[in-house]
């Protein structure tokens, strides 16, 4: 089941909205700590303070000759509209060539959810779709950051953990870590290392990374979960999924997305 939930939940999708204003050049991309937004209930409220807003912080930072960058993590757990108060915002102060620009990063649904917030969203921004690390980057991930440190990996030992990861960030982190943490040093990371810490390594992923995302889910969403675990690695038509739910795609839709 980790092994189908690493392969399904690693892709990400970043969307950009760009500025008309020439002052803004910058396209860098950034994470930032998940914004709660506090925008009225009401949604002819929430528009209207959205879209305001957006022009008057767009017009402050083009007083003071530059720009305004808002980075938004897990932007998929925004409500429909809130997302769409801040899509409004947005276009505003791109009707007003304004120096406003967003960086947010999210899971596959955020498309949709940009659709329904506002049917115009999807040709707002650019929605490039992130993957896994390839092999040899991955390996330069583990072994770069430890020879600045003097210290060398065995090669059979990143290759393990390269395969046990299938290139995921945050894996590759947590796996390198832990070994690091377990070898005896001082200048040496082994095969042995790695082998002697995945125990820990899966208990560290168990109780944060898999905990804290599973329980967010649903009965149904679980099940689901279970029944593409069941059917080995991926990927998989949402028909392979229904057979083993006995359930039909109109059914599972829902849940899927």
């Amino acid at each position: 089941m980790y092994k189908r939930l690493c392969y399904t939940s690693h892709k990400r999708l970043y969307l950009r909205h760009g500025s008309s204003d020439e002052s803004v050049q910058s396209r860098g991309w950034c994470a930032a700590p998940r914004a709660r937004w506090s925008i009225q209930t009401d949604r002819r409220c929430r528009s209207r303070a959205a879209s305001t807003s957006g022009g008057s912080v767009g017009k402050a930072a083009q007083a003071h000759h530059t720009g305004i960058l808002l980075t938004i993590d897990e932007i998929q757990y925004l409500e429909r509209n809130d997302f769409g108060a801040l899509v409004l915002g947005l276009h505003r102060a791109a009707q007003l060539s304004l120096p406003v620009m967003i960086t947010g990063a999210g899971l596959p649904s955020l498309l949709a959810l940009a659709g329904e917030a506002k049917s115009y969203a999807e040709r707002m921004f650019y929605f490039p779709s992130i993957g896994s690390l390839a092999v040899s980057e991955a390996r330069e991930a583990i072994a770069a950051p430890a020879a600045k440190e003097g210290v060398q990996w065995e090669d059979s030992a990143i290759q393990v953990i390269v395969e046990r990861t299938q290139g995921y960030p945050y894996f590759l982190q947590e796996f390198a870590k832990q070994a690091w943490d377990a070898a005896p040093g001082p200048v040496h990371i082994r095969l042995s290392d790695v082998k002697a810490s995945l125990k820990t390594t899966m208990a560290e992923l168990d109780a944060g990374f898999f905990r804290i995302r599973f329980d967010r889910t649903t009965d149904s969403e679980r099940a689901y979960l279970r029944a593409m675990a069941s059917l080995g690695p991926g990927p998989f038509a949402t028909s392979a999924v229904t057979k083993v739910l006995r359930r039909t795609t109109n059914q599972l839709g829902p849940v899927r997305d």
